[in-house]
């Protein structure tokens, strides 16, 4: 059966390295607060009521920003890039880790929002945007792992 969302397969694997360019920057921007300085830039701010007027500039390192777009358009091409052989089967896996991500996501959230105060909630948010897509990810890995090895016995 053809799904007209998928990708290609071939997608995984560009997703997978633009993934895990992304995630290593972003893992060494939150453990180390490592910024690569030619990413430093002056930005215009549109809200108005900071500062004396309303289009004041700031100065920010985009390398944080490129970072988690480069995760989640990883994560995303990988989600969304068809297997070699789509059938029932992996249409029906797909749908329920989809569930099982977005459920356990929201139980991860609604914890956290108790749990977690002041600057460190910000690092929730900031994760909740990854979590659901790796959650389905390894999900779905998993069972397809599983079936092949129900396949395999005899």
């Amino acid at each position: 059966m053809k799904n007209k969302i998928l990708l290609p397969h071939h997608w995984q694997l560009i997703g997978f390295m633009i993934f895990l360019v992304g995630f290593l920057g972003g893992l060494s921007i939150m453990i180390f607060n490592w910024e690569w300085e030619p990413l430093r830039v002056t930005l215009p701010q549109w809200l108005p009521g900071i500062g004396p007027g309303l289009f004041n500039s700031a100065t920010n390192n985009l390398t944080d920003e490129i970072s988690l777009s480069m995760t989640l358009l990883g994560l995303c091409l990988i989600c969304f890039s068809a297997e070699q052989e789509e059938d029932e089967f992996i249409r029906h896996n797909r749908l329920e880790s989809l569930q099982w991500a977005l459920l356990i996501n929201f139980v991860v959230l609604f914890v956290a929002t108790w749990v977690v105060y002041n600057d460190g909630y910000w690092y929730v948010i900031i994760t909740a945007m990854v979590t659901m897509p790796m959650i389905f990810l390894i999900r779905f890995r998993w069972m397809l792992y599983r079936n092949n090895l129900q396949k395999d016995l005899p």
